[in-house]
């Protein structure tokens, strides 16, 4: 069985799951690169927080999917 078929048989709560654990996990990024390039941390990303938010609201709905109260509680 190669990796395409195995990504493909999963159910969509898990690709909900990797998707929020990667917008979560990459969120600061947009920050991160502003306050490297401007060299000022006054001004916060607001893709950053749309990224994080969008990110968190993902585990939410995962949570709910695969009723895992540890994920839904902190959500």
């Amino acid at each position: 069985m190669n990796l395409a078929s195995t990504l493909s048989q999963l159910p969509p709560s898990t690709w909900i799951g990797y998707v929020a654990a990667i917008m979560t996990t990459l969120a600061f990024v947009p920050q991160a690169y502003m306050t490297w390039k401007t060299r000022s941390v006054e001004s916060i990303s607001l893709g950053m927080y749309t990224i994080f938010t969008l990110g968190v609201a993902m585990w939410l709905v995962y949570g709910l999917l695969t009723r895992d109260w540890p994920i839904i509680e902190p959500t």
